[in-house]
């Protein structure tokens, strides 16, 4: 049996679900929004890992394998809990998900204990630079002094991002931090940098960007057409079209996925001249826009 660990509305999961139904595969599909409104019974010393899902029961010991995309646990926003308590909640959720790993002989796309490491992007870099990708100037800091002198360094052509998640979660609403650039560093930076450190890197353009999804050995790259500095902000105004990688790269691509353990993983690459540079690696990274352009979802269910 294979599972599916997703939210609602998510594009990359039903596409996954299509191939598997065409193929008729045993597969169950749960949006963890809604764990609240299941049965888990988790015994340890009995060995039973069972979910119920309305008047359906799921045994996960005939678990085969498992694709976690990005689930979100259930949120309670009503206003008699505190936030703390709302948090506290929605983390005994979280750490019920995460001990699915103990179950014996399953495969996962990808094991998140993994993939929480995969996220730092202070190892990712460092990874990569061992590998041999050529990275841009980079300085992760919370120093206004440091951050200006990096700056002059690199001409006041400096772009900023989160050190970890550009997620950011307030009870319901979700909001994105994108890639900013930023000129001049003034005092009203002084501020912010005294909450948190900031990545700053020098700004590289004209380039080209590219999206390469790693799966095992398969390697599928897409080059972004966009005027703007972080193509994420808005995917449907962007173009696209295959790309062939060199071998070198390529094989750097997928080396860096297996460094971290993981079987998939969304690499971003901008391309100037004849140079590429390693932006950062996406253990769970978005791939939808690039199945009009390669069988992603095909090969995932291969791998499932």
């Amino acid at each position: 049996m294979i599972l599916i660990l997703s939210r609602k509305n998510d594009t990359a999961a039903g596409l996954v679900i299509a191939e598997l139904k065409k193929r008729e595969k045993d597969y169950i599909h749960l949006n963890l929004e809604d764990a609240n409104q299941m049965e888990f019974a988790f015994n340890i010393i009995d060995g039973e890992w069972k979910i119920k899902v309305e008047d359906i029961e799921i045994d996960l010991i005939n678990l085969k394998s498992v694709l976690y995309r990005k689930p979100l646990y259930p949120l309670l926003n009503d206003e008699k809990f505190p936030a703390g308590i709302r948090n506290f909640i929605q983390s005994q959720w979280h750490s019920l998900i995460r001990g699915l790993i103990q179950i014996p002989n399953v495969f996962w796309i990808n094991n998140f204990e993994l993939m929480q490491i995969a996220e730092l992007k202070l190892l990712q870099l460092s990874k990569a630079k061992e590998i041999g990708f050529e990275i841009p100037e980079t300085l992760i800091t919370n120093s206004i002094t440091c951050a200006r002198e990096f700056s002059v360094k690199n001409n006041l052509e400096i772009i900023t991002k989160a050190l970890f998640s550009r997620t950011i979660k307030n009870d319901g609403d979700i909001y994105m931090s994108y890639t900013n650039e930023i000129g001049e560093i003034t005092d009203d930076l002084k501020n912010e940098l005294a909450l948190l450190p900031i990545i700053f890197q020098k700004k590289i353009y004209p380039k080209d960007d590219l999206r390469i999804v790693v799966l095992g050995e398969k390697v599928f790259c897409g080059k972004i057409g966009t005027v703007k500095l972080d193509w994420r902000k808005s995917i449907d105004d962007v173009t696209l079209e295959s790309y062939r990688l060199p071998d070198d790269i390529a094989d750097k691509c997928i080396r860096i996925v297996k460094e971290f353990g993981l079987y998939y993983g969304a690499i971003d690459l901008v391309k100037k001249d004849e140079h590429y540079y390693f932006l950062e690696l996406n253990s769970c990274g978005e791939w939808d826009f690039l199945q009009t352009l390669y069988p992603i979802a095909e090969v995932i269910a291969d791998m499932l």
